[in-house]
């Protein structure tokens, strides 16, 4: 038995880094194993470098890249072709935003869940 999951990035990641400048995804139809990157997001921003008792601050540019991936093989069965386009709609404050869509087998599902490798979105009211 399978089910289909979209995949995104929760909002503690989101805030770990700066704005999207780039999102790449793997293209439907592909197969990944445990671990393999479904997709990926490179950002720029901005960090704290330094400061003092008085509140000055110094500021230089950041920059990386975060790589999605999951804990069991997946089928990717959709990819949000909108964030090629717009990477910073990741940033979408009233949306929970989707990456790839993934068919998995439900017992790796239930297993991930137990053993809290992954955390699941509320659903939408």
């Amino acid at each position: 038995e399978t089910l289909t999951l979209s995949v995104g990035l929760q909002d503690e990641r989101l805030d770990e880094i700066g704005d999207p400048v780039k999102v790449t995804a793997v293209e439907p139809g592909t197969v990944v194993t445990a671990g393999e990157a479904l997709c990926s997001v490179r950002w720029t921003g901005m960090h704290r470098s330094e400061g003092d008792e008085l509140y000055h601050a110094v500021w230089k540019e950041s920059h990386g890249s975060r790589t999605v991936a999951l804990p069991f093989a997946a089928r990717v069965e959709g990819v949000n072709n909108r964030l090629a386009q717009q990477p910073d709609h990741l940033l979408h404050p009233d949306e929970k935003v989707w990456m790839v869509r993934v068919r998995v087998l439900v017992e790796d599902f239930q297993r991930a869940l137990k053993d809290g490798d992954v955390v699941p979105r509320p659903a939408k009211p």
